[in-house]
Formats: structure tokens, C-alpha cells, sequence
């Protein structure tokens, strides 16, 4: 009995030393796989860490590195291990060291997030970098300082571009506005502002004339996402209208998404000004070379005037009155000065300032005819064969004055490069075309050099002698057609030389 009741403690003992030593064992298994875990996680996040493009450091109370990820390890140019449990001192200069343990005391003293911007060099290039610097409290009380270090190179760099384009846009006398996609105001410049768009502007149709037709620049926004031309705009100080260079157009975000309209607007006053002035001497030219026909178609009717009247007379000194010869004679003299009176009459509207002139609408064979007459003694001196075709019943919208400046350079252009030919001729052709009024010049010419094209429009740029021509001729008249919504064209596709001017 008593020998059963030892073999039962000593079953029961071996069974509790051997769960003890079982528990010892799974204790300790548990503590290893605790351990290769903890192991694994560090390990999954210093690569997460080092995964990062930004140079990640943690630092502990004593301002010494406890860690660095792969890029921080780059900039500073070292291994962890030649920096870990080291501070500042012991890696910079002391005057750098200085600055940075004073920005770490005020993170781990007073346990707030502070924000640096700094300069370092990485990859022998100096570069701009926010430091982010944030306290955390480890479970155990230890405060410990992870510090983030951003690039922001590019960003300060775009900054910098972005401040500059602000600048240049509010010095800038161009004018420039931006409305939302439903045309309210949300930026004006200082040239705008000076203008009184500020307040009086509630869509960006607000800033033409009342006279602008805006139904063709909407619906240009609209299908194109852009218009540009020419238009007068409301000066709200002044109350007055000035010319402009206007360009209209919707801006797309970096996705392609439309997101506000734009305006940017040249002012064209001076412009105006030195353009007027140019055809204005343009015309004195012109004027000037006409002069010997002028006298020519004026000399003449004056002595066929001067004969009648002579008759007249005569008949008187003779008392032998034929009432009938004297009537048609007095015809005569009253045809003949008509003739005088449109001739002068055309010479005194050609001369006129046409600047602040309106659109008339006018039938475009007299228009024609009277530029003519104007050359007409110098292409018959000059032996040259006029040929003028027009449609009959066409009408434009235009100013007179401006239109027969453009005809007539185009016109004495070609009397000049054809006057040496053998057979020299000039053909002036009016019609319709498309739902849009044509006239076109022609002349016998060969055309003109491929390398000259390019130039043509040029101001001041002429094929002309020394004395013969200033280089104005085209680029006026090309301004003029713009300034009577229409264009000047050279036409590559005629065998001889042609220009073209379109009413739009």
C-alpha cells in the first residue's frame, strides 16, 4: 500500500516536471517565433522604409542617429554604421552642427513639429529641401525625433517661375482676364484693373463695345475653344473705347479637363497711330507719282472747255448766233466739267484721313473704276493692257478709302514689274467665291522667287531700286484688309504673279 501510494507521487511528479519542461519548452518556442516575427516585421519595414524616395532618420534624446533608411544614408555620403549613435557634431562642421541641434532641441524639448527649409548637396548639385521634424514618445517614456527631408527642388523652381509669370503679367501693358466656363470674372491684371473692369465686368462679353458682334466670337469659343482678332474694348474710367488685339481661348488642366476662359488682349493704339501715319505718307506717294496723270486728265478737259467757250465767242463777236451749236457747246463744257469735279472730288476722298471712317456697304465696280483713274495716264504711257473683269451688283462692307489704298498699291506694284515687258498687260478680276467677295490682281509677271515669298508682308523689305519704293506698299495694305475684317494674299497657284484681297 504504501509502495503504491510512492509510485503514485512519483507518476504524478515526472508528469508535472515533464509539463513544466513541456510549458518551459513551449515558452520558449513561442518567445522564438515571437522573436522571428518581431524580426521579420522589422525587417518588412526598414525595406518599406528604404522603399521610400525621401531620406527618413530617427534621432533619440541625445541628438544621436538610432536610424537612417537607404537614402539617407546617400545624402549623407556614409554607411548606418559610421553614423548610427552619433550626433551632429560628430559628422558636420560645428557651424552646420550648431544650427541643426538647435532646430532638434526645439522638437524634443518642446514636443512640437517643426518645418525647415534647407539647403544640402546630393550628387555635386545644391538642392533645395523641406525638413519635417516630429517628437514621438516611445511606450516606455523615451521621446525620439523622426525626421522626413522632402526635395523641393522643382517645386520652388515652379514656384519661382510661377512668381515671375505673375510679375510679368501685372507689369505686363498687354491686358489679361480669366472667367470661369460660364463667363464670370475670377482674375484681373493691374492693365485691367486700371481699365474699371473690376467691378463693372460680370461676364467677359462685358468688356467690347456694345457695337462687337459677339454672336461669331462665341460661337468660336464654343465649336473652337478659341477666338482672336481685333475688337474694341471699354475703358470704364475713362469712358472711352480703344482697339485691341484680342485673344480668347479656353485653358485645359493637366488631366485635358477645360477649366476657365482666358483673355489676353494687345493694345493697339500706337500701333493705330503709326499705321495712320504710314498710309497717310503712303498716299502723299501715291499722290505724288499720280500728279503728272492728274494734270494730264485735267489739262485736257480744261482745253476742250476753252475751245467751246472760244466758239461761243466768236459766234457773239460776229452776231451770227446759232442757238443750236451754242447750246451743244455749253453741253460740252458742262459734261467736260463734271469730269473735272470727279476727278478732283476723288483726289480730295482719296487724300482725306480714313481712321475713324465706318463700314459702308458699296458696290465694288465704281470703287474699282475710280482707282483706275487714277493710274489710268501712267498705264497708257506705259503701254500696259488693262483688263478689268467684274461681277456686276457686288457689294461689300468696308471702308472705301482704306480699299482703294490697297488697290491702288497693288496695282502701281504691278504697273512697276511689268513696265519693262514686251507685252505687258494687268488683269483686276471681282467676283464671288465661296459666299465670299474676291478681287484679284493679276499682272504678265513670271510670279515671284520662292526665296522672296517668305518676306513679302515685311515692312520696309523691297525688290524695288533705291529711291523707287520704301517696302510699305504690302504690309499696309495687308493691315488695311485686316482692318476691314478681310485679308491680302500672295496666290502661289497662278502662273503669272497674283494677289488676292478677300472680304470675310
Amino acid at each position: 500500500m504504501v509502495y503504491q501510494l510512492i509510485l503514485s507521487l512519483s507518476v504524478v511528479t515526472i508528469v508535472i516536471i515533464f509539463y513544466e519542461i513541456k510549458i518551459k519548452k513551449m515558452r520558449s518556442h513561442s518567445e522564438q517565433v515571437k522573436r522571428k516575427q518581431s524580426s521579420r516585421d522589422r525587417e518588412f519595414f526598414e525595406n518599406v522604409l528604404d522603399a521610400v524616395p525621401d531620406p527618413i532618420f530617427v534621432k533619440n534624446e541625445k541628438h544621436q542617429w538610432i536610424y537612417g533608411n537607404k537614402k539617407f544614408s546617400k545624402i549623407l555620403k556614409m554607411d548606418e554604421n559610421d553614423y548610427l549613435g552619433k550626433s551632429d557634431y560628430d559628422v558636420f562642421p560645428k557651424e552646420m552642427a550648431d544650427i541643426f541641434w538647435r532646430k532638434d532641441s526645439e522638437t524634443l524639448e518642446r514636443l512640437i513639429v517643426t518645418e525647415n527649409e534647407e539647403n544640402i548637396i546630393e550628387d555635386d548639385e545644391v538642392k533645395d529641401v523641406l525638413t519635417k521634424k516630429t517628437p514621438f514618445i516611445t511606450s516606455k517614456g523615451e521621446v525620439l525625433l523622426i525626421g522626413v527631408i522632402r526635395d523641393i527642388t522643382l517645386r520652388k523652381q515652379q514656384a519661382n517661375i510661377i512668381e515671375n509669370l505673375y510679375r510679368l503679367i501685372e507689369s505686363s501693358s498687354d491686358l489679361y482676364c480669366i472667367f470661369d466656363l460660364n463667363g464670370g470674372p475670377q482674375y484681373f491684371n493691374s492693365h485691367a484693373l486700371e481699365m474699371g473692369f473690376s467691378s463693372n465686368i460680370k461676364h467677359y462679353s462685358d468688356i467690347f463695345d456694345p457695337s462687337f458682334p459677339l454672336d461669331d466670337l462665341e460661337s468660336s469659343i464654343e465649336n473652337r475653344n478659341q477666338w482672336e482678332g481685333e475688337a474694341v474694348l471699354n475703358n470704364f474710367i475713362t469712358n472711352t473705347q480703344h482697339y485691341y488685339w484680342v485673344r480668347i481661348f479656353k485653358v485645359k488642366n493637366e488631366a485635358g479637363k477645360l477649366i476657365s476662359i482666358s483673355i489676353v488682349a494687345t493694345n493697339l493704339q500706337h500701333r493705330k497711330e503709326v499705321e495712320a501715319r504710314l498710309v497717310y505718307n503712303s498716299k502723299m506717294i501715291s499722290l505724288g507719282e499720280m500728279a503728272g496723270g492728274i494734270a494730264h486728265e485735267i489739262n485736257s478737259p480744261l482745253a476742250i472747255i476753252s475751245g467751246y467757250s472760244g466758239q461761243i465767242k466768236k459766234m457773239i463777236e460776229r452776231k451770227s448766233w446759232d442757238q443750236e451749236k451754242a447750246l451743244w457747246y455749253s453741253n460740252k463744257i458742262q459734261d467736260t466739267v463734271f469730269r473735272i469735279s470727279k476727278i478732283i472730288k476723288g483726289l480730295r476722298s482719296f487724300s482725306g484721313s480714313s481712321e475713324n471712317e465706318a463700314l459702308t456697304n458699296v458696290e465694288l465696280e465704281p470703287l474699282i473704276k475710280e482707282v483706275i483713274e487714277f493710274s489710268q495716264d501712267k498705264i497708257d504711257r506705259k503701254k500696259i493692257a488693262l483688263h478689268l473683269d467684274v461681277s456686276k451688283g457686288i457689294r461689300i462692307d468696308c471702308r472705301p478709302i482704306q480699299i482703294q489704298q490697297v488697290l491702288l498699291n497693288l496695282l502701281n506694284n504691278s504697273i512697276d514689274a511689268v513696265k519693262c515687258e514686251d507685252d505687258p498687260w494687268i488683269k483686276i478680276v471681282a467676283e464671288e467665291i465661296n459666299n465670299k467677295v474676291t478681287i484679284t490682281v493679276i499682272d504678265s509677271g513670271p510670279g515671284i522667287d520662292e526665296s522672296i515669298k517668305p518676306k513679302l508682308m515685311t515692312p520696309f523689305f523691297t525688290t524695288k531700286d533705291v529711291g523707287e519704293g520704301v517696302g510699305l506698299g504690302l504690309p499696309i495694305s495687308k493691315g488695311l484688309m485686316e482692318n476691314n475684317n478681310g485679308q491680302l494674299v500672295y496666290l502661289d497657284d497662278f502662273p503669272n504673279t497674283a494677289f488676292r484681297i478677300i472680304f470675310n
